[in-house]
């Protein structure tokens, strides 16, 4: 019996499988409903049962489609007919519908939705009133959907005023949204991945603009919102193509660990920068900043949090949408240095073919002998000229290509999101180069009516060819073609290298050879080799139970994953390694993320509501890394293999920590005006001891809207004042609480070397507490809008390393202690200035300043010195002054402040860095940036600007030491009285009697006495950082849809985009304060040869199919 009916189900199962998987074509015009039946029964095999009187009050159906489902071919035939109908088997079953069906049979309705100017608005939302269905308009603005013929459909769309609309049995409804205040209905993504009304928040947060990041692109996503965000500070390292960049938000708090945000993409932390993240994908920014925002995020949300949201599939009709994005932008070296081109190498005014300095005589034309060491070309002469494009030719004209494929599905349950961006960019630098692979598949899936799914997968793939190694650095192409004095030819440098004919091997040809930190500027770009590859894995998925319409679970686990390979060859002949280096690395990074979130929403009563949430997660961090090399050099020249060395190294490391966390948070609304957020968090850290494993934080706001609650003059459209505080944890590095060591090769068993900090098991966690208050505000209609955030944090028992006495065994210990404090105003202004029919013109500004503080270090310790360069400054904090100093050597001076000028006639400096150099931070910073739109036009403009803080500039401690800059021209046949024709805002005394300073003194003297390499006077080259310039420009075309109506376009979009364009103002021109050496905390204000600035410029073009 069993048998038999297994058998009859997979009968049953086969006819229905089968006649579904038939294809339908059908083409009827005005046609009666019967001769389509026919036709389906003809095509399918289907038998239809109906009542033949019935059918007479039918419709007849106009119909044309090819190679559809049976099923689908019903549904079109039975749309907008007085029947209903129903599949069992083979056999399709005709009924007439009810009246009360009647009245509110669904009808197919299509239509556009436009801005004010009559440009599509893509992604508006469009429900049917009463019930949850709706659609989303495509990139077109175009929409379809079946609805009530007797319903109502509402328009929503951020930044828009919803509209609604009966229906009145109009298979067509066109509608042009019109642009709200916003501030009402605007919504944001914000902790947690939860997304809240704007209004309701307690705290400061600010949107940036997603389109031009894929138009004006950067190869590192986070450079592109350097003026658009208050109190946002970026900068950049000096790696060359795909170089780092350091963020920081409302000023440096942490004294040992990172003062950078948090990024959460898709409602998941992600580990540190996402450099490598995909522009393209993007469809969402939000910076929460400070504690108070990012309360619940835990220990990594201190510093404040980027929110990410990438792109999804449309919920909707089924449909697909193709995009095809194309930017191309060429990167031109802007050189800013004035280098001189009168004099060249030697010193004393002698020609010295072997000197890297450029003291010698005038360069006048006369033959002397080459610089090269190849034997072949001994006793050769050559002109002795300035050579002005030689070192400007070393550089070339970069690119950033990047070509994006976007494809979207929609459907009434499941959606799909692909993208995939291959990017292709070369740096300024010969040789160097960057490939980059992303691809991104996310699903979302509506399983049930309860139950739904969010999965993605994200893969990037990068490889990066000779990354430039930063700072004074033989590895450093920049250094090399920076100090090459002026009369070096072309010819002559670009022929870096010949063969020894004594030993048969490649040498580097170089003027001064065997100096450690300088080569020849082509042997550092092509014999001394970095290869640097990258894949990484973001996956997500999140399991959501709609329990009733006010109670939701949310299940998800998250996975970050990143592999790294490093490979560096060096040659025989590099002066650093003589007998060459090979060196290989490689590494992983993984962070896994399980968490879950129970959330309550409610209207209690017509007055109260409440939005609740209660939820934990463990994060898993581990790292582990290996290196080897052939150490002091290889037994066989230009063999790259481990194995071709006598004494080869390795390293091996290991890191893992994990942080479990138990968090809560509501707000309470009333009349839907006043709110009240409470939220906490108990995080327990692996990283601290046992005791003080676990920590618990809380914070609290409220918000009004003033607007809504009383009367107002008229000019006031909307008021919110809102106010916050919140306290937020941090743990400590991992491996804090032991003292570990590390095996060394030597000896008959080897040795271990004990690490040189000592433990500490009384370790507590830092601790961020922070206050805000601020005001929204919009009048005129929204035509202008004011947002204003005044703030202060304190981050207390800070986790650092205390120096200790020599002779206790160790170099320090680590300790909680200090007080650092930010405190500060941010203002965003939003205007428009013109608003017309077919002309719109925004015009936003942002205003930050930041006051940070070190109010306590320890009671043992009222100076720390956080790091330093090996050879001009020190990082350093002082109990009771700013975050970001400086110190360094600099002038002697008496008690009125004169400075001391010995009897040599060269001013007197300090032996130790004692002088303080300057405070790295800016007084504020602003952000300009506007937007136009002209019928089919458009264009975007920002324009930056930092206004003080300073940069202490190595670079130029070298470049004038050697002579090699302009300002080195004066005075080299002597003349030169320091504090008279030079150095004239300095009032100088001689340091024997204290009368004015007038001993002579030349060029080459002076400036060596103050700059080159061994202990330059960081006061005499400490620069200003303060700027304005144009950050970023956009132009763009859309073409109208009557060029292509024939074509399989819905859009066509042609931009002209630029980025770094120009400075509008400088004080310091020999610097680009934007780049650093590193991007560590004591980076900062420290720059030493880095790349000159890029002015980037191209084209994009955007097609939707």
């Amino acid at each position: 019996m069993k048998l038999t009916m297994i058998l009859l189900l997979a009968a049953i199962m086969h006819v229905n499988a089968t006649g579904y998987a038939q294809k339908i074509t059908l083409l009827k015009k005005d046609a009666p409903l019967v001769q389509v039946l026919k036709a389906i029964r003809q095509q399918s095999g289907y038998n239809f049962v109906y009542n033949q009187k019935s059918l007479k009050i039918a419709k007849n159906v106009n119909i044309n489609v090819t190679d559809i489902d049976i099923e689908e071919a019903l549904k079109l035939s039975f749309a907008n007919q007085p029947f209903t109908y129903e599949v069992l088997m083979n056999t399709v079953i005709i009924k007439p519908l009810k009246r009360e069906s009647l009245v509110i049979a669904d009808i197919r309705i299509t239509g556009t939705v436009t801005d004010a100017n009559g440009g599509p608005l893509p992604g508006v939302s469009i429900k049917v009133k009463g019930s949850t269905a709706g659609v989303s308009t495509d990139p077109s603005g175009k929409y379809q959907l079946n609805a009530p013929a007797s319903g109502t459909l509402i328009f929503s769309f951020v930044g828009f005023i919803t509209k609604e609309i009966a229906i009145n049995n109009q298979s067509t409804i066109n509608v042009k949204m019109e642009e709200s205040s916003g501030e009402l209905t605007e919504v944001v993504v914000t902790a947690l991945g939860l997304t809240r009304q704007k209004k309701t928040l307690t705290y400061s947060t600010q949107s940036v603009s997603t389109k031009e990041l894929s138009q004006s692109r950067d190869l590192n996503v986070v450079n592109a919102l350097q003026g658009k965000v208050a109190g946002l500070n970026i900068g950049s390292g000096s790696s060359g193509v795909g170089a780092a960049a350091r963020v920081i938000l409302r000023g440096n708090r942490s004294i040992n660990g990172n003062s950078q945000p948090l990024y959460v993409i898709d409602g998941v932390p992600v580990r540190g920068n996402p450099a490598d993240l995909n522009p393209d994908n993007i469809a969402a920014i939000n910076v929460l900043k400070g504690a108070n925002a990012a309360a619940l995020y835990g220990s990594a949300g201190q510093n404040g949090v980027i929110i990410i949201e990438t792109k999804k599939g449309r919920q909707g009709e089924k449909s697909v949408d193709i995009s095809l994005n194309a930017t191309y932008m060429g990167q031109e070296p802007i050189q800013s240095i004035p280098f001189q081109y009168q004099y060249g190498q030697g010193a004393g005014g002698i020609y010295n073919r072997s000197s890297e300095e450029s003291w010698g005589p005038a360069l006048d034309g006369k033959m002397v002998a080459t610089w090269s060491q190849d034997p072949a070309k001994a006793g050769t002469t050559y002109p002795f000229l300035g050579q002005k494009n030689v070192r400007e030719g070393i550089f070339q004209t970069g690119h950033n290509s990047a070509t994006n494929l976007s494809v979207a599905t929609s459907g009434e349950k499941t959606q799909t999101a692909f993208n995939y961006t291959y990017t292709d960019a070369t740096g300024i630098i010969p040789n160097n180069a960057l490939q980059r692979h992303n691809l991104t598949v996310r699903m979302t899936n509506q399983l049930s009516k309860r139950l739904s799914l969010d999965s993605k997968l994200d893969y990037a793939k990068q490889n990066i060819d000779n990354r430039l190694d930063e700072g004074e650095s033989s590895y450093n192409p920049i250094r090399q073609i920076y100090t090459m004095p002026p009369n070096i030819r072309q010819e002559d440098v670009e022929d870096f290298e010949y063969v020894d004919p004594s030993l048969g091997v490649t040498k580097q040809d170089y003027w001064a050879p065997g100096s450690v930190t300088s080569a020849n500027p082509y042997w550092a770009l092509y014999r001394n080799l970095r290869y640097n590859k990258s894949d990484r894995v973001i996956a997500l998925a999140s399991l959501s139970y709609l329990f009733t319409d006010d109670l939701k679970l949310m299940l998800r686990g998250s996975y970050d994953g990143e592999s790294i390979g490093n490979e560096e060859k060096s040659y025989y002949g590099t002066y650093r390694d003589p007998l060459g280096r090979y060196a290989l690395g490689a590494g992983n990074s993984q962070q896994a993320i399980g968490d879950f979130l129970l959330s309550y929403t409610k209207k209690i009563s017509a007055d109260w509501s409440v939005q609740a949430n209660f939820g934990g997660e463990i994060r898993n961090n581990k790292s582990s890394s290996v290196t080897a090399s052939t150490g002091a050099g290889m037994n066989v020249p230009n063999l790259f293999a481990l194995s071709n060395t006598s004494l080869p190294t390795a390293v091996n490391t290991l890191s893992k920590f994990e942080t479990q966390s138990l968090y809560t948070n509501a707000q309470f609304g009333w009349k839907d005006v006043l709110f009240l957020d409470v939220s906490a968090r108990n995080d327990w850290n692996s990283t601290l001891p046992a005791n003080n494993r676990s920590y618990f934080y809380p914070s609290a706001g409220v918000s009004a809207i003033i607007s809504e609650m009383v009367k107002l003059p008229q000019a006031i459209s909307y008021l919110k004042l809102r106010g916050s505080w919140a306290q937020v944890g941090n743990g400590a590095q991992p491996y804090q609480l032991q003292r570990y060591g590390s095996g060394l090769a030597g000896g008959p068993l080897g040795y271990i070397l004990l690490n040189s900090v000592l433990p500490n098991t009384e370790l507590k966690p830092e601790r961020t507490t922070s206050t805000e208050i601020g005001l929204e505000m919009s009048m005129f209609s929204s035509r202008i809008g004011l947002d204003l955030t005044l703030y202060k944090t304190n981050t207390n028992d800070q986790l650092f390393p205390q120096a200790l006495p020599v002779g206790s065994g160790a170099a320090s210990f680590f300790t909680n202690g200090g007080d650092v404090q930010n405190k500060g105003i941010e203002v965003i202004l939003n205007t428009t200035p013109v608003k017309t029919g077919n002309f719109t013109w925004n015009l936003n500004f942002n205003y930050a300043v930041n006051e940070n503080i070190v109010k306590k270090l320890s009671k043992d310790l009222p100076r720390l010195v956080v790091g330093s360069d090996s050879y001009m400054r020190e990082f350093v904090l002082e109990e009771g002054k700013p975050f970001g100093l400086i110190y360094g050597k600099g002038y002697l001076r008496n008690a009125q402040g004169n400075v001391l000028v010995g009897t040599n006639g060269l001013p007197q400096f300090t032996a130790g860095r004692t002088v303080l150099l300057g405070n790295i931070n800016p007084k504020w910073t602003g952000g300009l940036s506007t937007s136009l739109s002209y019928k089919n036009w458009t264009a975007n403009f920002v324009i930056s600007h930092k206004q003080g803080g300073v940069v202490a500039s190595f670079t130029d401690a070298i470049l004038y030491g050697n002579g090699l800059v302009e300002e080195t021209l004066q005075g080299r046949e002597g003349g030169l009285i320091f504090g008279q024709n030079i150095f004239t805002g300095i009032t100088a005394v001689k340091a024997a009697d204290g009368t004015p300073n007038d001993i002579k003194v030349n060029a080459e003297t002076l400036w060596k006495g103050m700059g080159s390499r061994t202990a330059p006077v960081g006061e005499v080259f400490t620069r200003s950082a303060t700027n304005t310039r144009l950050r970023e420009m956009s132009i763009g075309y859309k073409l109208p849809q009557s060029l292509f109506k024939r074509l399989p376009f819905s859009a066509v979009e042609i931009s002209v985009v630029g980025r770094n364009l120009f400075f509008l103002y400088r004080e310091d021109s020999n610097i680009d304060p934007d780049f650093t050496q590193g991007i560590e905390t004591i980076s900062e204000g420290f720059q030493s040869f880095a790349p000159p600035t890029t002015r980037s410029f191209g084209a994009n073009l955007r097609i939707n199919f």
